[in-house]
């Protein structure tokens, strides 16, 4: 082995290392500066500070690691305790389940996922269609009104059709809306105050 291929070799040696090498302990630990940004979401800043003076200490020198890694937890931590939405004030997307045509008549079935007991029946009759809510299968398991739903027509572009709410029997009628119209929109859901499966 000549003594210029040996140099090579420790170089090539130093490169990878510092490639490989363990990063040195940071001055402030993840778990910490997770606390330190949950105490100054629920406190304020100064209340955080004044527990964990350190960290605090140690973000003022300006360290951009922990700055961009506590902006993240922030973002983080601040989302999870939003509110969650009341499931009666959100829409519930309908998925086309059946369609067909039988007798001169246009009829199509929808589902939603979050009662698949319930099926959306539509049937069209001179340009409108006549929109029934019901129970797939009755059950003494099954309890849901069918009355006091609101139902959304939309383009598929968002622009909104068609706004109404089901009667006491589950029907409503969606004028100058036909079957094919609502197989090719967006139909959507918000179940009554107080429907079970909530």
């Amino acid at each position: 082995m000549n003594h210029r291929s040996g140099e090579q070799q420790l170089r090539a040696w130093a490169r990878l290392w510092k490639e490989v090498r363990p990063a040195p302990p940071h001055a402030v630990e993840a778990t910490a500066l997770g606390e330190y940004a949950a105490v100054r979401i629920l406190e304020g800043p100064t209340a955080a500070a004044r527990r964990f003076p350190e960290i605090a200490r140690h973000l003022d020198e300006g360290c951009e690691r922990c700055e961009a890694d506590l902006k993240e937890l922030v973002v983080f931590l601040d989302g999870e305790r939003q509110p969650q939405p009341d499931p009666h004030e959100r829409w519930l997307p309908t998925v086309l389940a059946l369609a067909w045509h039988y007798g001169g008549v246009n009829t199509a079935a929808f589902r939603i996922a979050e009662y698949p007991e319930l099926v959306l029946q539509g049937v069209e009759s001179g340009g409108d269609t006549q929109l029934n809510l019901g129970i797939r299968l009755r059950t003494d398991e099954v309890r849901l009104r069918v009355d006091g739903w609101e139902l959304r027509v939309a383009d598929a572009d968002g622009q909104e059709r068609f706004r109404g709410v089901t009667d006491a029997h589950g029907a409503l009628r969606l004028p100058g809306i036909s079957v094919p119209d609502l197989i090719h929109a967006r139909l959507e859901v918000k179940p009554p105050v107080g429907t079970e499966g909530d």
